[in-house]
């Protein structure tokens, strides 16, 4: 005994001793000296043991700090008994980095194990050890720990990626970043980069980050397609600040866009408008597909991302039936997944809702996130009051979900990507009842640069209106009703002022539509309707509702103008179509809605002409709150009626345009011009029997039928034009100019393109066309276009072609071709019975080039010279040149031959080519000359030639004639004459003696020898009078045709010989003519007449 007291007298002196420093922070004796203290404690403790401590008493104490020293004041240490479980007390100091445990014997005995636990101010950053007490520890009272933790540093983590907008196609879209420092230190300056699909779209600089606390940084991105995309924001992505994790600095997900024409949320979007841009196709309807699910009444679906998502489960007040979420696929109908939800409760019709890859749900005491494509639930959201939702679903935006719990007046606005409720909003004025409601749908708006929702909530009887702050749920303004507002509001810009749209529902009577300045919340003006929950709808300046309650009130469906509140239409009360359930949806110019069936329930959907409410078409199927959406070609009004789910595809119609016309290069004046004009259906049904038109400046010159086009194709029709002069003109094209086929656009069907029309051109050409084994045709043609005949059709070329120039050769010595048309152009496949063969076959050029176009397409100079020929893309034509083409028997002639040259456009000579004079066949040399002379007098065909018409076309034929010696002829025979007399005077020899020719006179005589080859024409005559008579000299050799060789004045009273140059062959007759008349007869005497030249 003595010796446990002197033990425990030791331990607690030395407890006094270390403990001195901080005696007065653990409250003792502060103002005493520090050795009066020391004296007080061993005073203390020897006066505890003899006479309060037990028998034994037992310290653990230490220091706690950090790895680099640094002590940590006021640490949190806790001491555990692991034996017996029990906890020693531990007391520190704010001051100090000591901590003191002292119990004793009966709590602690050797061989337990303490675990001793140490931290900073950051639970994270802790250590824990476990000792074990020896029997020295216990006879010395106890052991001393130090605690030493990791020095404190930053820990940035990215919390969440929440899209702040919509998520459209086309569109800026704001991405917000959160991010924690979770370390226990404070974090300098450092970068954010944002990604999508790797491709960095942003860096944010956030300045410095507390430890503990949160920064938000936002991106800005515009999407080009509808699709998923893989995100991931990098926090400190240059590594500026050491941490005390580095490996946790990213997050990745998937983000996925879609497209203005799908139909996200209850009533398209976050406003609530209930105007889709989708464009329908038609006015006509059939199902597409459906799925008898026990789909909720009056509930309606949300379509995105090529997915429909519906509930299942009981419908008004009572059943037992299992609430689900389902979803299909939009073009399909195929269920692609379904999960339990918590049960609905009060006959709730809410509606699921889309956003960023994920469905939201409201149902019974739950509100819950899933994934879209997986149905794999993310987050759920449990109503602190344990009341259930009830009609109004959930909303997005701003990466907030807004939720209701009906009766427990309560909405709560949580985070979008964890669930976190992050305000509440509840409503504290009550009614006769004692009661509020807490049912709608909130909308969503950005109101003078201001992110709002706008509530709303009844409490029998009374409506409320409420703009609150969609940052912290704080009230911005407040409107009351003198009815129940049960519904949900519609946001819309309407005329550049903000305005909610609100109905409210009267258990007695007629009940509202309401519209309030979005800014202020003041009524702009309201009217009566019947008794609704309604989200109006609002597109074109309209406001479109319904109501009405079966067995209560009329059922209608109304139109007012959105900026007067004056009412353009509504439907006739017969017809029954609307309700109270009903909010309808308005999309291309109209508008969907149902007709009521039985307790909640809808018995049939009508489409109604938005502007006059004249009913387009109606089944009997669906009818609840319709959704309208597109997938791919195809768009969808989506309803649900009878326990089923209906997807409605617009009949198809076609819709029949011009895309283009084309007219020829240059337009000409006075001749057939081809106008080709490509007109498509790009609708999604079959046309037939249409006509297209072409008008030139207001007048039809042309029509021609189509037969049939089928969707999604297009036909190339040729329109003939002949413009009578040169000009500038307006063509204008139509499709379907009698309105035969009903489209769904009929303002796109003409074309209109401004024309310069230019003169006619004619060209004179020479023309040759060779075949595999001799000349075809060879000739000179004049000109201006031509109509080419081909196996499928007509074609009309306006100006001269190198085809035109084979046509008309054809239309000169009818050897026959054929040609094809392809859809390069037109191809010459056959001439005078020889058709092409594999690539082998019928060319052409012009001036020996080979020209880089189509034959149809080359236009014709004047001059030019056209060669058509069978052959291969190497084969090389020939040409010749002749030294001289006229010659004498004996005389050498020089013919050289040379070849084009395709790669150097140069004539390059042939050697060894072979030369043919009629039966004579010459060789050229290296030069491609061949020498030769001819032995009798005659014409002779020369040509060249070498290998076959694959190696080289033949070159063209040319005439030599060989004269022999030289000849003169005198006049023998006067053939004919007119006031001449002593005619026979004239013939022979010169004799001065000779014919006498009076007014206006003509002779013609015969020579006595044909000269082949004529080179001169004289004359002896005389003037006889005072007047100088003029004769005019012509030769023949038929005596019918006349080819004019000169003409000369007599000056002379003398026999005078005259002399003409000729050059003509075959020379037998010479016509001379005298003018003058009567009174002036200008008499001359013609003495003999002569030629000389070659035989």
């Amino acid at each position: 005994m003595k010796r446990g007291v002197h033990g425990v007298v030791a331990a607690l002196m030395c407890v006094a001793v270390m403990c001195a420093p901080i005696v007065s922070a653990l409250g003792g004796m502060p103002n005493m000296p520090p050795r009066a203290a020391d004296r007080e404690v061993e005073q203390l403790a020897i006066n505890a043991a003899v006479v309060e401590m037990p028998p034994t008493s037992f310290v653990i104490m230490g220091n706690v700090t950090y790895e680099n020293g640094t002590p940590v004041l006021n640490p949190s240490v806790s001491v555990r008994n692991i034996g017996t479980s029990e906890d020693i007390a531990v007391r520190t100091s704010a001051d100090s980095s000591l901590y003191i445990a002292v119990t004793d014997s009966e709590h602690v005995r050797a061989n337990d194990t303490l675990l001793i636990n140490g931290s900073d101010s950051s639970t994270s950053n802790a250590n824990e050890t476990a000792r074990e007490v020896t029997e020295d520890h216990m006879e010395s009272g106890g052991f001393t720990h130090d605690i030493v933790l990791k020095t404190p540093q930053p820990d940035i983590t990215v919390r969440k990626i929440a899209l702040k907008t919509a998520g459209y196609v086309n569109e800026e879209n704001v991405y917000a970043v959160e991010v924690k420092n979770t370390g226990s230190a404070d974090a300098s300056e450092f970068d954010v980069s944002f990604m999508i699909d790797s491709d960095v779209v942003g860096v944010r600089t956030i300045s410095s980050l507390r430890a503990g606390e949160s920064a938000e940084v936002e991106f800005s991105w515009t999407p080009s397609e509808a699709d998923a995309y893989v995100i991931c924001a990098y926090a400190d992505v240059n590594d500026d600040v050491e941490e005390s994790d580095e490996t946790n600095n990213m997050l990745t997900r998937t983000s996925v866009i879609i497209k203005r024409d799908e139909w996200a949320q209850f009533h398209y979007d976050e406003a609530h408008i209930g105007f889709s841009p989708a464009e329908m196709g038609g006015d006509k309807f059939e199902i597409a597909w459906s799925q008898n699910i026990g789909a909720i009444a009056s509930t309606s679906v949300a379509v995105a991302d090529g997915k429909v998502f519906a509930y299942s489960g009981p419908s008004g007040f009572g059943g037992e039936e299992d609430t689900k979420l389902h979803c299909f696929d939009l073009e399909t109908g195929d269920e692609l997944w379904n999960v339990t939800l918590m049960p609905a409760e009060w006959g709730s019709w809410s509606s699921p809702a889309y956003h960023d890859g994920k469905v939201f749900t409201a149902t019974g005491k739950d509100t819950r996130c899933y994934n879209a494509s997986t149905g794999e639930l993310i987050w759920v959201f449990h109503h602190p009051t344990e009341e259930a939702s009830c009609n109004g679903g959930p909303v997005i935006a701003d990466g907030k979900v807004i939720t209701n719990d009906w009766q427990g007046r309560h909405y709560y606005c949580l985070d979008e990507e964890t669930g976190e409720l992050l305000w509440t909003f509840e409503e504290t004025n009550t009614g006769s009842w004692g009661t509020a409601y807490a049912q709608g749908t909130p909308a969503y708006a950005e109101v003078d640069g201001l992110k709002v929702f706008y509530l709303t909530t009844w409490i029998y009887p009374g409506g409320n209106i409420y703009c609150v702050n969609a940052s912290t749920g704080e009230v911005i303004w407040h409107q009351t009703t003198p009815l129940d507002t049960c519904g949900s509001p519609a946001v819309a810009d309407v005329g550049g002022c903000k305005m909610v749209f609100v109905t409210t529902y009267n258990f007695y009577g007629d009940g509202d539509l309401y519209a309030l300045n979005a800014s202020t919340g003041d009524v702009i003006w309201h009217q009566s309707i019947m008794r609704t929950d309604s989200t109006p709808s609002v597109a074109y300046g309209n406001v479109y509702v319904a109501g009405g309650c079966t067995g209560y009130s009329d059922i209608r469906t109304y139109c007012f103008n959105a900026t007067t509140g004056d009412l353009i239409w509504e439907t006739p009360v017969e017809l029954g179509i609307g309700g109270w359930t009903q909010s309808v949806a308005v999309a291309d110019g109209k508008v969907f809605v149902g007709k009521p069936g039985e307790w909640f329930d809808y018995a049939g959907i009508y489409a109604l002409d938005a502007f006059t409410g004249n009913v387009l078409w109606n089944s009997s199927e669906g009818g609840a709150s319709p959704a309208v959406a597109v997938a791919g070609d195809d768009a969808f009004v989506l309803t649900i009626g009878n326990g089923t789910v209906y997807a409605f595809r617009s009949v198809p119609k076609a819709d029949l345009t011009v895309e283009s016309v084309r007219t020829p290069e240059r337009l000409r004046a006075e001749v057939t011009n081809e106008i080709k004009a490509t007109v498509a259906n790009i609708g999604a049904s079959d046309a037939s029997g249409l006509n297209v038109s072409l008008a030139v400046d207001g007048t039809i010159v042309d029509v021609v039928r189509v037969d049939s086009l089928p969707a999604g194709e297009n036909r190339t029709v040729k329109l003939l034009w002949t413009p009578p002069e040169e000009g500038n003109f307006t063509l204008n094209v139509t499709v379907d100019v009698h309105d035969e086929v009903e489209e769904i656009n009929e303002t796109n069907n003409s074309l209109v393109e401004d024309v310069t029309v230019l003169p006619k051109l004619t060209v004179t050409v020479d023309v040759r066309i060779e075949g595999r084994n001799d000349t075809i045709w060879t000739g000179t043609l004049t000109f201006s276009n031509s109509t080419i005949i081909t196996d499928d059709g007509i074609y009309y070329l306006n100006e001269p072609t190198a085809l035109g120039a084979l046509d008309e050769a054809n239309k000169t010595a009818g050897f026959g071709y054929k040609v094809s048309a392809y859809p390069w152009g037109l191809y010459v496949y056959e001439v005078a019975g020889e058709a092409a063969s594999g690539y082998d076959g019928w060319m052409y050029r012009v001036n020996f080039i080979m020209p880089w176009a189509g034959a149809s397409e080359y236009t014709l100079s004047d001059g030019d010279s056209v060669l058509w020929y069978y052959g291969s893309w190497t084969t090389k034509p020939l040409n010749i040149t002749i030294d001289r083409t006229v010659t004498h028997v004996g005389e050498n002639i020089t013919v050289t031959v040379t070849a084009y040259n395709d790669t150097s456009a140069q004539f390059e000579p042939v050697e060894n080519a072979s030369v043919y004079a009629d039966n004579c066949t010459y060789f050229t040399d290296a030069s491609g000359n061949a020498t030769f002379s001819f032995s009798t007098v005659g014409n002779y065909t020369i040509y060249a030639a070498k290998g076959s018409w694959k190696d080289y076309v033949r070159s063209e034929k040319r005439i030599v004639t060989v004269l022999s010696e030289h000849v003169e002829s005198y006049g023998s025979k006067v053939i004919r004459r007119r006031h001449v007399i002593f005619a026979h005077e004239a013939l022979g020899e010169p004799d001065e003696t000779g014919a006498l020719m009076l007014e206006n006179a003509t002779i013609v005589i015969k020579f006595d020898k044909n000269i082949r080859q004529c080179d001169k024409v004289s004359v002896w005559a005389r003037r006889m009078m005072i007047f100088r008579p003029k004769m005019y000299v012509d030769v023949s050799s038929d005596g019918v045709t006349w080819t004019n060789i000169g003409s000369v004045t007599c000056n002379s009273f003398r026999w005078q010989r005259y002399d003409f140059m000729c050059d003509e062959n075959n020379v037998q007759y010479i016509r001379i003519r005298k003018p003058g008349s009567w009174h002036r007869p200008k008499m001359m005497g013609l003495d003999a007449v002569y030629a000389e030249g070659f035989n």
